[in-house]
Formats: C-alpha cells, sequence, structure tokens
C-alpha cells in the first residue's frame, strides 16, 4: 500500500461527513432520532494472497480512512478520560482500544499497520494518547520532511484534537458526556 498521504482539507472532509452526520442523528437531548441516516464513508477493499495462512489481508482500498479513523479513536481515548462517570469512562476506553489494537500472548499488537514508519504510526495513534504525549513524542513539525508519514499523521491528529475538542465543548459538565456519547456511536454505528 502506498504511504499515509492525507492532508489536513482530507481531514477536514472527514470530519464534517462525522460531524454532519452526529448533529442530524440526534436530539438536543442526545437520543437518535427515528430512521437516522447513515453515511456511506466508500468500499473498504482487502486482498488475502496465496500461501498467507495466518497472514493479516493487505488493504487494497481504504487505507487512508481507516488509518485516518484510527488517529480519530486514539483522541477519543483523551477525551474519554474527562467523562464524569467513572464507570463509563472505563467502559468507553477498552471500547475505543479494541479499535486500535489488541494483545496477542500479551503484546500490544496494532489493528492496522504501515508499510512504512510504521514505528510512527504505533507510536502516535497506538501508544500516545494525549496530545502533551504525542508533542512530546514528536514535538515540532519543522524539522520533519512535510511529505512524510510522521508529517501527515501529527498533523491530521492536532487537527482532530481540535475539531473533537470545539464539538465537544467545556470538559465535566453533562453537556460534555452527551456530545461524547452522541460522536462515539455516530463513528461506531452510523458510518458505513
Amino acid at each position: 500500500q502506498r504511504d499515509y498521504k492525507w492532508k489536513e482539507e482530507n481531514v477536514s472532509q472527514l470530519w464534517g461527513d462525522i460531524s454532519s452526520t452526529s448533529d442530524r442523528s440526534f436530539d438536543s437531548t442526545g437520543n437518535l432520532v427515528s430512521n437516522p441516516r447513515p453515511h456511506f464513508m466508500g468500499p473498504i477493499v482487502l486482498q488475502r494472497f496465496k500461501g498467507s495462512a495466518g497472514k493479516a489481508p493487505e488493504i487494497m482500498d481504504g487505507q487512508q480512512r481507516l488509518v485516518t479513523l484510527s488517529a480519530f479513536f486514539s483522541v477519543l481515548l483523551e477525551f474519554a478520560s474527562k467523562l464524569t462517570d467513572g464507570q463509563q469512562r472505563e467502559a468507553w476506553k477498552n471500547s475505543i482500544e479494541a479499535n486500535l489494537f489488541t494483545y496477542i500472548s500479551g503484546e500490544k499488537v496494532p489493528k492496522i499497520t504501515l508499510a512504512k514508519d510504521n514505528e510512527v504510526y504505533r507510536e502516535l495513534v497506538c501508544n500516545k494518547f494525549t496530545k502533551c504525549d504525542r508533542d512530546i513524542y514528536l514535538p515540532s513539525l519543522r524539522n520533519v520532511r512535510k511529505d512524510s508519514v510522521a508529517f501527515n499523521l501529527k498533523s491530521n491528529i492536532d487537527l482532530l484534537h481540535k475539531q473533537i475538542d470545539q464539538f465537544l465543548g467545556q470538559a465535566g459538565t453533562n453537556q460534555f458526556d452527551v456530545r461524547f456519547h452522541q460522536l462515539i456511536k455516530t463513528v461506531e454505528h452510523l458510518l458505513i
């Protein structure tokens, strides 16, 4: 598969699709409207190769969307920690992590592996779950090539963080919790 190439305009379009789907699918109290209209994200095409039993399939179409959605879930982990209910915090944390990685023989294994700069992906998306941790890992993009996977991932994660923060509003309020549930239910149930 090609490198992760999405730029901020691609991520902004994806965010627009997610936020508009969320806004039209829930009422002001956070309840799902009757007959919500899901959003079609496009096909995801996987391929297994002959003689590759036990090996993960390759993504033929949809890699950019899947990597970006993984980054989205990674950013959501930070916001899940701000939910007021401790049980909800833990339940959503576990649910979101299940979208990013699994454990095999005690080792954390990401659900997606990139052909190039996989270590950067693993750190920024699967290991660093706060903006502060990501900024410490990759403090400045000034010294990173603008066409690199690291640059695209970090700048897109920063953009997602900003957009999700604006969508959710003030942490610690009941409205924050309602908007969080609305957003994650949109991604998990209304994106096709």
